[in-house]
C-alpha cells in the first residue's frame, strides 16, 4: 500500500510541476506580448510625432532616467565602505554633474536643428573636431567635440560611464584634478584622431572618458601599492564594472582613429594618474601638482598639433575643377557650332582658347599647387587632378597651333592629349 501512495503522490507532483511550469510560461508570454505592444505603440507614436515633439520627449525621458541613475547610484555607493570618505572629502560632484548637463544640452540644441549625425554640417557648427577647420586657428574644436553626441544610444553609454566613474573620482581627487584630467583626455584624444584622419568629422566624449577610466585605474594602483583603505578598492570598482563594459562594448565597434584616440586618452589618464593619485589616500592633489600635470599635457598638446597646422581639404576645389571641365567644354563647342555655320573663322576659335579657356585652366593650376598640406587620403585625389589640368593645357595650347597654322597633324596630336586628360579627368576620385 505504501509503495502504491507513493508512486501516486509522485505523478501528483509531477503533474504539479507541470502546471507550475505552464502558468510561468503562460505569464512570460504575457509578459512579452505586453511589451510588443507597448513597443509597437511607442514606435508608431514616435513615428508620427513632429520633430519639435520627438525632442521634447527625449529630454523628458533623458531627465526622468537621470533621476533614476540618480538614485541608484545612491543607493549602491551608500552601501560602498567608501562612501562615507568620499562624502566627507567632496560632498558633491558639481563637474560631473555639469558636464552632463552640457552634454543633454548640446544634443537637445542638436535635435531640434535636424537631428545629430545627419549633417555633418550641423555636427561642425556645434564644435564637431574637422581637420581643414580646425588646424586653420579653431583649435578649441579639440575640447567642444566632446560634447557633441551623433545619436541618443552614443549620448546614453556616454553619459552612463561618465557619471559613475565621475561621482567616484570627482570626490575622491576634487574638482580641479577631475576637470584637468577631463579635458587633457579629450585634447590629446582628439589631436591622435585628427592626425590619423583629418577630413573626417569626429565627436564624442569618448575620449575623456577613457582618461577618466585610465586615472580610475592608476588610483586603484596606488591604493593597492600602499595599502590604503581609503581610496578606490575593487568593490568600488565591480559597482563601476556594469556601466564600464558597456560603454567599451560600445566604442569597441569604433572607427581606427577613434580607436587611437581613446587609446591615447587612456594613456593620458593613466599617467595623469601617477603623478596625481598618489596621496588619494590622503587628500586631494594639490595646485602645485594639478598645474605641473596641465602644463606637461599643455606642452605635448602643443607639439603634437602644431605639425598638423593648415590642413586642407582639396574636395571643394576639385568640384571647381569639375565644373570648369563642363564650362570651357562648353565655351569651345558653341564656339565651334558658330564656326561650322561659317559665322566665325580659325583666328576667333583661337582666341577663344587663348583668351578665356588658358587663362582659367593656368589660375587654377596655380591655385592647386598653393596646397602644401593635404592629408594622405587626399594625395590620389591631388595627384589626378593635377595630371588632368596639366594634360588638357597642353591639349588646349596644341589645338590653338594647329588652328592658327591650319595644321592637321598637329590637330590629331592635339585631340590625342585631350583624350589623355579627359581619361585622367575620370580618374579623379569623386567621393571622400
Amino acid at each position: 500500500m505504501s509503495t502504491g501512495w507513493s508512486r501516486r503522490s509522485l505523478r501528483e507532483l509531477r503533474g504539479n510541476s507541470s502546471i507550475r511550469r505552464l502558468a510561468r510560461l503562460f505569464l512570460l508570454a504575457r509578459v512579452f506580448f505586453l511589451l510588443l505592444c507597448v513597443v509597437t505603440l511607442g514606435g508608431l507614436a514616435w513615428f508620427v510625432m513632429e520633430p519639435i515633439e520627438r525632442a521634447r520627449v527625449q529630454t523628458a525621458a533623458l531627465t526622468r532616467a537621470g533621476q533614476a541613475f540618480r538614485w541608484a547610484e545612491r543607493l549602491r555607493f551608500d552601501r560602498d565602505p567608501l562612501a562615507p570618505a568620499l562624502r566627507a572629502r567632496t560632498r558633491f560632484a558639481f563637474v560631473t554633474a555639469g558636464l552632463a548637463a552640457v552634454n543633454l544640452a548640446v544634443f537637445v540644441a542638436l535635435s531640434l536643428e535636424g537631428g545629430p549625425g545627419t549633417d555633418p554640417a550641423v555636427m561642425l557648427r556645434w564644435g564637431a573636431t574637422f581637420g581643414p577647420a580646425t588646424s586653420s586657428g579653431e583649435w578649441w574644436r579639440l575640447l567642444t567635440a566632446s560634447f557633441v553626441h551623433s545619436s541618443l544610444l552614443h549620448l546614453v553609454v556616454n553619459l552612463a560611464a561618465q557619471t559613475t566613474v565621475g561621482f567616484v573620482l570627482e570626490r575622491l581627487l576634487g574638482h580641479v584634478t577631475f576637470a584637468a584630467v577631463y579635458v587633457a583626455s579629450a585634447i590629446l584624444g582628439a589631436i591622435a584622431s585628427l592626425s590619423m584622419s583629418p577630413v573626417t568629422v569626429e565627436s564624442g566624449a569618448a575620449p575623456a572618458i577613457f582618461g577618466l577610466y585610465g586615472l580610475l585605474l592608476a588610483s586603484w594602483t596606488w591604493g593597492r601599492v600602499q595599502h590604503s583603505t581609503s581610496t578606490i578598492r575593487l568593490r568600488t570598482i565591480s559597482r563601476l564594472a556594469p556601466a564600464a563594459a558597456l560603454f567599451v562594448a560600445y566604442h569597441s565597434m569604433d572607427s581606427a582613429p577613434a580607436t587611437a584616440a581613446s587609446q591615447v586618452a587612456l594613456m593620458t589618464g593613466i599617467a595623469c594618474g601617477i603623478g596625481l593619485a598618489r596621496c588619494a589616500s590622503v587628500r586631494t592633489p594639490g595646485p602645485r601638482s594639478v598645474a605641473t600635470t596641465l602644463a606637461i599635457t599643455a606642452t605635448l598638446a602643443i607639439a603634437s598639433a602644431v605639425p598638423l597646422r593648415g590642413i586642407v581639404d582639396i574636395r571643394p576645389e576639385v568640384g571647381r575643377v569639375v565644373a570648369l571641365e563642363q564650362r570651357l567644354a562648353s565655351t569651345y563647342q558653341s564656339a565651334v557650332d558658330q564656326f561650322v555655320k561659317g559665322r566665325v573663322d580659325r583666328k576667333a576659335l583661337v582666341e577663344v582658347i587663348e583668351r578665356k579657356v588658358l587663362p582659367e585652366l593656368q589660375d587654377t593650376r596655380k591655385r592647386l599647387q598653393t596646397f602644401t598640406r593635404v592629408p594622405p587620403e587626399h594625395q590620389q585625389m591631388l595627384v589626378a587632378t593635377e595630371t588632368y589640368l596639366r594634360l588638357r593645357d597642353e591639349g588646349w595650347r596644341l589645338r590653338a597651333v594647329a588652328l592658327r597654322q591650319s595644321s592637321s597633324a598637329k590637330l590629331r596630336e592635339a585631340d590625342k592629349l585631350e583624350h589623355a586628360s579627359l581619361v585622367a579627368f575620370a580618374a579623379i576620385p569623386r567621393g571622400s
